[in-house]
């Protein structure tokens, strides 16, 4: 099979083609040897931007127990008000201390940003996942999907500029 697209712009309506079939049998037929064709058109989409978007950002590395912070910015970029709920769990092995908010419901103006920050220190070194971010809104919208990363924790006797280096 073979995909035959269009590129589209920032169109709220996309054609994406057809979606062309092309088969044959594995073993001979007694009707002969026939290849066939099938031309599916695709329906048109509707391209819309997402309501809320989501962006954690953290430094790429740090030193085992010294504090850094990670920020986690909710954009709203609806005309409506959003109302969600946040959550920050730690999951099944506790890597980190860390102060700020735990759970908070909050309320993002249209076009408008809300910002968390959070005071982590890491509890071993290694390459270690960030708390994760869980977001509920108490309506139904349409969340870009984000992952919030890793970050690498250096030993505490490591100098500055090894850390720098890597």
């Amino acid at each position: 099979a073979e995909y035959m697209g269009r590129p589209q712009g920032a169109a709220t309506l996309a054609d994406p083609g057809r979606l062309v079939l092309v088969w044959s049998r594995a073993e001979p037929s007694p009707y002969g040897d026939h290849t066939i064709r099938t031309e599916f058109m695709l329906p048109e989409l509707t391209i819309r931007a997402p309501a809320l978007t989501v962006a954690v950002k953290a430094p790429p590395f740090v030193v085992h127990g010294a504090a850094f912070p990670m920020q986690i910015v909710i954009s709203n970029r609806s005309p409506q008000i959003q109302s969600m709920m946040l959550s920050v769990a730690e999951g099944e092995h506790r890597l980190f201390f860390f102060s700020g908010v735990r759970t908070s419901s909050v309320q993002i103006l249209p076009h408008d940003a809300f910002k968390v920050v959070l005071t982590l220190v890491p509890l071993c070194a290694g390459h270690l996942r960030l708390p994760r971010i869980e977001l509920s809104p108490t309506r139904e919208v349409f969340i870009e999907p984000f992952d919030q990363g890793f970050v690498l924790v250096h030993p505490a006797g490591a100098t500055a500029g090894a850390a720098a280096s890597q």
